[in-house]
């Protein structure tokens, strides 16, 4: 029982670490975007050519959907002594069936006006860490004080993380 459960807290322990070494920069919680322009979804993860999975939140299913698919870069880049791989794709809600579920559970036709949809980004089975506007330039300070890339991103985090939730203004 003792091995299982030490055995139980390193899982964990690792997925932590993965979650914290994998992020995302952008967007931020809390941003502002409108649902005719492609939102970029960009960010850092510890692996090489990993596919990322963009998810938002269904509520007409209350599921979480892959909505988009990067992969990371194989071109290294070293933070606070830590080798990341970069990965971006823009996600286009215009070109996904029923996008208006994302925000509303009857998926009928909305006003104008703004509403909110959450995404998550992941790696495998790890949600990244996301940041509130601001995040990055904590992070980037943190390191330059001494922290680690691991210590930053922890100390930096937003308070939705794992969890973007994005103010998308619907016009016609």
């Amino acid at each position: 029982m003792r091995v299982f459960k030490r055995y139980c807290m390193l899982l964990i322990s690792v997925g932590l670490v993965f979650s914290m070494f994998a992020c995302v920069v952008n967007p931020y919680d809390g941003k502002y975007v409108t649902s005719h322009s492609p939102i970029l979804f960009s960010g850092y993860v510890p692996t090489a050519e990993a596919n990322v999975d963009i998810l938002a939140y269904n509520k007409a299913t209350s599921s979480w959907d892959v909505l988009a698919t990067a992969v990371s870069t194989d071109a290294p880049t070293t933070i606070a002594g830590d080798t990341l791989y970069a990965f971006s794709t823009n996600l286009d809600l215009a070109t996904i069936t029923d996008w208006k579920c994302y925000w509303d559970a009857t998926c009928a036709f909305l006003h104008e006006g703004t509403f909110e949809a959450e995404f998550k980004v992941r790696s495998g089975s790890y949600f990244m860490t996301t940041f509130e506007q601001g995040g990055l330039t904590c992070v980037l300070q943190n390191i330059q004080a001494g922290q680690s890339w691991l210590e930053a991103g922890y100390n930096c985090k937003g308070s939705n993380s794992p969890v973007l939730i994005l103010k998308i203004a619907y016009v016609e």
